[in-house]
């Protein structure tokens, strides 16, 4: 999870919020007969890079939330 508008001195950067590897995607699910089925992703190895909340600085404009997933082979790992 990036934060696309950090501030920072007088520009703006990208900021990581968080970083996980090994989700899993449950079986889609109707939640009833009139709902779309959903999913859910479930973290199987403890996070990279723990979650760290979103907040931006008091009177800041609007920050821009980017969640990236990327479909990795079984065997791939991440290094730190």
């Amino acid at each position: 999870m990036l934060d696309n508008g950090w501030p920072s001195n007088t520009t703006r950067i990208s900021r990581l919020h968080w970083l996980a590897s090994n989700l899993m995607l449950s079986h889609a699910t109707p939640l009833s007969k009139e709902t779309t089925p959903i999913a859910v992703l479930t973290v199987q190895n403890p996070p990279a890079v723990p979650y760290i909340s979103y907040a931006p600085p008091i009177g800041d404009t609007a920050h821009n939330y980017t969640f990236t997933l990327v479909a990795t082979p079984p065997d791939f790992v991440l290094h730190e």
